[in-house]
């Protein structure tokens, strides 16, 4: 049980992480269109 748990809590940090990296690509890809745009 704790060790299911613990795969859990691991796999919801690896989803936070992604979701942290997806604003970071996404932010990155807004600055550039805006660069391009202007």
């Amino acid at each position: 049980m704790l060790g299911c748990r613990n795969y859990i809590q691991e796999r919801q940090d690896d989803w936070n992480t992604s979701k942290v990296l997806l604003k970071l690509l996404a932010s990155q890809a807004f600055l550039l269109f805006f660069k391009c745009k202007f």
